[in-house]
C-alpha cells in the first residue's frame, strides 16, 4: 500500500528536523503520517502566528561538522542552539510502499 508521509526540512541546512535529546537535525528525519501533525506544530491553529524553535545542533557532532558551511549562517544562540521559526522549515511529502501499523508510525 503507498501512502503519503511528510518530513519537515530546515531549509537553510537541507536537513530534517528529529526531536531527540541529541541533534535536532539529521539526515534522515522523523516520518509524519499527516500533514496536519506536521503544520500545528510549526504553526498556530489559526496560521496567523508562526512558532520558533531551538534546535540542538552540537558544535562538536558530526552533523554540525559534516554541515558547518550551510549551518554557519544560521542565527545561533549561546553555545549549540540554532533559533528557527516555522518559516525557516519546509514539508516535504513521500510516498512510501509499506504498512505504516508495521513500522510504528501509525496506531
Amino acid at each position: 500500500m503507498k501512502k503519503t508521509v511528510y518530513k519537515v526540512r530546515h531549509k537553510a541546512s537541507g536537513l530534517y528536523y528529529k526531536p531527540s535529546s541529541g541533534c535536532n537535525l539529521s539526515e534522515e528525519g522523523k516520518i509524519y503520517p499527516t500533514k496536519n501533525t506536521v503544520l500545528s506544530m510549526l504553526f498556530s491553529a489559526d496560521r496567523k502566528y508562526v512558532y520558533s524553535t531551538n534546535l540542538y545542533v552540537p558544535r562538536n557532532g558530526k552533523i554540525y561538522k559534516k554541515y558547518k558551511d550551510k549551518l554557519e549562517d544560521c542565527y545561533w544562540l549561546d553555545g549549540d542552539f540554532i533559533t528557527a521559526s516555522g518559516n525557516d522549515f519546509e514539508l516535504v511529502a513521500f510516498e512510501m510502499e509499506t504498512n505504516l501499523k508495521e513500522i510504528g508510525i501509525v496506531s
